[in-house]
């Protein structure tokens, strides 16, 4: 057999999306399976999103649709960034896609040559040290401030990192793992120190709506001396619950987006029309349609926490948005004979195959010994759920205390 990309083998698959394909199989075999590993809401999207897309796929023509968007959607992304991210930019500076997924992946091919790198935070998410990766780029990642005392987000800090390869700093608020956020004096002194180093600065704000406590700031509005720098990656799947209609944008210097555009017309060519027209229906009436289930969110978050509480020896990071819990099990683990070398993609299979509950294991997001929790489920799958996992995590000490 002729011999495959290097590169590309070395890239590891999905975790998010390889355990839930380990669940489906149990799930099709019959099993209760108690998810809390999916990345998406279990709530059904806006009724204007269905309305939208039947309407469409009845009225207009099933064609190609333009690569990087058409002009009705990228006016209705113009309009909201004005309106909402006060982030003025051009129709041409901006790029519609498969999903920011693709976008990113895009994007990171776009911007970065063999040998650069790109500065991520810990917890990331599992995708973006991928995706760097197979642009032959390489991940600077970032410690979080509880385990040395520093804080990614710290010029100080941020400055050990930075070096004369250093072609990008990419920042999640809120964060998916972890679901804190960047904001206040914080977020302020960030986009100062960014604007002295010649970077690109990618934000990527796609739970933007999605905050408990206080609303979404963008580095952007705090140093708006950016925007030659500053690429603004969002969509629907989150902040509307509509995972399934695959729609992500990027709002960047037109350089970019030109070239993110290229990319598409060769690989996916363009969106449906109809999920074009579904996207600019709910980005044109914005947060308010999602209110309700936003503050839901917050109430099963609390619930969560109720629940986990339970467990003695685990600590997480407050979540102020998303709709995760990034629970820490190094310390519980330390007492346990059972995971060493805090060893959690063990664990979460064990939780699999023993007890039908599925978590994401820290190593994906780049910090073993944590895992990823969804709260974005029923109040009866929490309670039942999270209870079955209480059990478990007490019982890995169970035998030394007795």
């Amino acid at each position: 057999m002729p011999s495959l990309s290097h590169h590309i083998s070395a890239l590891k698959p999905s975790a998010t999306l390889e355990i839930n394909s380990a669940a489906q199989n149990l799930r099709d075999q019959g099993h209760k399976i108690w998810n809390f590993s999916v990345g998406e809401p279990d709530y059904p999207p806006p009724v204007c999103a269905y309305w939208q897309t039947v309407q469409s796929m009845c009225s207009d023509p099933i064609r190609y649709g333009k690569a990087g968007g058409g002009v009705k959607l990228r006016e209705a992304i113009q309009g909201k960034l004005t309106r909402e991210n006060n982030l003025t930019v051009q129709l041409d500076e901006i790029v519609c896609g498969v999903g920011a997924k693709q976008i990113l992946h895009h994007l990171m091919h776009a911007i970065l040559n063999e040998g650069d790198e790109v500065l991520i935070h810990k917890p990331y998410w599992t995708s973006y040290s991928q995706q760097i990766a197979s642009a032959k780029a390489v991940t600077v990642a970032i410690p979080y401030h509880r385990d040395d005392g520093g804080s990614p987000f710290d010029p100080d800090y941020l400055e050990r990192y930075i070096g004369p390869r250093t072609k990008a700093f990419l920042l999640c608020s809120p964060n998916n793992p972890a679901g804190y956020m960047v904001h206040g004096h914080e977020l302020k002194r960030l986009a100062e120190y960014l604007n002295t180093k010649d970077i690109w600065i990618i934000s990527d704000e796609i739970y933007e709506y999605i905050t408990f406590d206080h609303p979404h700031q963008s580095v952007y509005n705090h140093c708006p001396q950016l925007k030659d720098r500053y690429i603004h990656i969002n969509g629907i799947s989150k902040s509307f619950a509509m995972t399934g209609w695959r729609m992500g944008y990027m709002a960047a210097p037109q350089a970019i987006t030109q070239l993110v555009k290229t990319l598409i017309s060769h690989s996916s060519t363009s969106l449906p029309i109809f999920v074009e027209r579904a996207a600019c229906s709910v980005i044109e009436q914005g947060a308010d349609l999602m209110s309700t289930e936003i503050a839901q969110l917050k109430d099963k978050m609390k619930l969560s926490v109720e629940l986990l509480s339970q467990v003695n020896h685990i600590s997480w990071i407050h979540p102020q948005g998303a709709f995760y819990l990034f629970v820490d099990l190094r310390q519980l683990l330390k007492l346990s004979d059972t995971y060493h070398h805090n060893n959690t993609l063990a664990l979460s299979m064990d939780l699999l195959k023993g007890h039908h509950i599925t978590v994401v294991a820290g190593e994906a997001f780049g910090c073993p010994g944590f895992i990823r929790i969804s709260f974005a489920t029923s109040n009866h799958d929490l309670k039942g759920g999270l209870s079955k996992l209480v059990d478990f995590l007490n019982s890995l000490t169970s035998s030394d205390s007795s």
